[in-house]
């Protein structure tokens, strides 16, 4: 048995643009609208414990987006982040911490669900 599987293109709102009965369902991104990437540097923290909101460019169409994290520090010490809030505009970052040294960076990326 072969599988041809069919491809699914979403826009920039991350809708479902083409579909077809295959149940092999490969889904492909074909924009970039709906990726979207930065750092969070320690400075950008406030408060006890420290937290830093992310505020995209431009909206997502709804929060159906999942949120990717990547914290990178000196090495001498260990952070658990977590996303507190999300909206179309952006989300928020705990750091999990009242202290934010030994924190380089915290990279984050997003992108539509289903993509």
């Amino acid at each position: 048995m072969s599988l041809s599987p069919a491809f699914i293109s979403y826009g920039a709102d991350g809708v479902e643009k083409a579909t077809d009965g295959n149940p092999f369902v490969v889904k492909v991104v074909t924009t970039q609208a709906g990726f979207k990437a930065g750092v969070i540097v320690p400075g950008a923290f406030a408060g006890n414990p420290k937290k830093a909101t992310v505020t995209f460019g431009t909206a997502y169409a709804s929060t159906a987006y999942a949120i990717t994290l990547g914290v990178l520090t000196d090495g001498t010490k260990q952070f658990s982040v977590s996303v507190e809030s999300k909206t179309i505009s952006g989300f928020v970052v705990n750091l999990g911490s009242n202290n934010a040294a030994n924190l380089v960076e915290i990279g984050w990326h997003t992108m539509i669900n289903g993509s």
